[in-house]
């Protein structure tokens, strides 16, 4: 009686260091392999909202809160940090840039291989030996430039994309738009267009 309580002791002793030892493993190996990569970290800033964050890197507000295990998009905070997964739209002209220590116009033009020109221009910049850290600036995609249009009475995305040779979809990435159908009259818009 006293050795087949000691075997059944065993077994469910073996079965518990088992089920410790390959549970944990093939838990954390499925949520590897259902990770979306990490394109870019993102540090929340103060004012920041996920859904403007999302549409600045091209991603959606339930691809955030998914790949971050958020509970609540409305709760995010200054200096939380967001893994942002790769877009895959084709239609980004560029891409917004957070300005680090040690950043120059120059480096950031040789490493996205554009200009100093492009960005000074698409960021409005007075002076292009003076950028500041946490400032975001927009980096053309190589092959395109851009210019900003003063919206006028009447205008529309569609018929500002036509006259530019743009696209809406590059006019609302480039400039946040929440809704492409409300633009107002006096607002300023970058508008990308192809070299």
């Amino acid at each position: 009686m006293r050795s087949t309580r000691s075997r059944i002791f065993m077994s469910i002793l073996l079965a518990v260091l088992l089920a410790g030892i390959v549970l944990p493993a093939a838990a954390s190996a499925a949520e590897s392999e259902s990770a979306a990569p990490c394109a870019v970290t993102y540090i929340v800033q103060r004012g920041d909202t996920l859904s403007r964050i999302a549409r600045s890197h091209g991603v959606t507000v339930a691809a955030l809160k998914e790949l971050n295990h958020l509970a609540n998009v409305n709760r995010i905070y200054a200096g939380q940090r967001l893994c942002i997964a790769a877009s895959t739209s084709p239609t980004q002209p560029g891409v917004w840039y957070t300005v680090k220590r040690g950043d120059t116009l120059s480096a950031l033009a040789r490493a996205y291989g554009v200009t100093t020109a492009a960005i000074a221009d698409a960021n409005q910049l007075a002076n292009r030996n003076r950028i500041l850290v946490g400032q975001r600036l927009w980096i053309p995609a190589p092959g395109t430039s851009g210019r900003w249009h003063m919206v006028k009475r009447g205008e529309t995305l569609s018929a500002l994309a036509r006259q530019y040779h743009s696209s809406v979809d590059w006019i609302v990435f480039a400039n946040h738009l929440a809704d492409p159908n409300r633009i107002r009259t006096g607002q300023k818009l970058y508008i990308p267009t192809r070299n």
